[in-house]
């Protein structure tokens, strides 16, 4: 069942007797050939690069004073404190002990796709739907905790929210990286004897660091500067929450270690 869809690349391959990482079509023909072995092509020599990439720094900072998930959860959970809220997405990093639900309304849970970039669409359309007398007329905050990547992907959608005045909260669990494929590439690098410190390329998103408040302030939201400090997240969420309490769209972004 897990693998049978095409977006199940991510979870472990089946047990194989031999493994043959070759051209389906060439692999059958060559197997198909009575009497005479398989020679395996030889694979063309890479140049060598001029320098070898570097890995980013680390996007935390001071680690004493950084930023988890499970940091960014609770000071979330207390911004959100004694008010109705809907969470329309979490982090696939987000810890279900720090995910608690008591209505249908409370959590509306992922795409199903594990794919990138539906999340700012999926945030636009909750707070739409929020404002239906049916299901509580406004009264429920729409809040939805991205991924850096997720936001870049498909973060135009959030225009339509400012220009609806459709009151929102993004918060943005900024790791500079699309992580997931990071965790993906590891594990391919140990079932194919590759080097495992070479992961985070390509996956990287520094030099330069994208400017997501800037990006959010452009299609009419509310953004201060990126939060990268555990003492300072309560005070700024807990200021978001209230502005998107008098109707406007927010978008917090805040720097948070890699789950590891």
């Amino acid at each position: 069942m897990l693998h049978n869809g095409w977006s199940k690349d991510s979870f472990g391959r089946e047990p194989v007797d031999l493994s043959v990482p070759a051209d389906p079509d060439l692999l059958v023909r060559a197997l198909l050939e009575p009497a005479r072995p398989a020679e395996p092509a030889r694979p063309a020599e890479w140049p060598a690069p001029d320098r070898a990439p570097s890995p980013p720094r680390d996007p935390a900072g001071d680690l004493g004073n950084s930023i988890g998930l499970h940091d960014l959860a609770i000071a979330l959970r207390g911004a959100l404190a004694g008010s109705s809220a809907c969470l329309v997405r979490v982090p696939l990093g987000w810890h279900g002990a720090d995910l608690a639900a008591a209505h249908p309304l409370d959590y509306l849970g992922m795409d199903g796709g594990a794919g990138i970039g539906s999340g700012p669409g999926m945030a636009v359309g909750a707070a739409l739907a929020l404002e239906d007398p049916a299901l509580g007329g406004g009264n429920r905050l729409a809040v939805a905790v991205l991924g850096d990547g997720d936001l870049l992907m498909g973060g135009t959608a959030l225009w339509t929210a400012a220009h609806y005045r459709l009151p929102l909260l993004i918060v943005v669990a900024n790791n500079s990286s699309f992580h997931n494929d990071v965790v993906h590439q590891e594990r391919m690098a140990r079932q194919r004897g590759r080097p495992v410190s070479n992961s985070w390329i390509g996956q990287a998103i520094s030099d330069p660091d994208p400017d997501l408040p800037a990006f959010a302030r452009s299609l009419g939201f509310h953004a201060a500067g990126q939060v990268r400090h555990r003492s300072v997240l309560p005070a700024a969420l807990a200021a978001a929450v209230a502005a998107v309490r008098s109707g406007q769209c927010v978008l917090v972004d805040v720097r948070v270690r890699p789950v590891e």
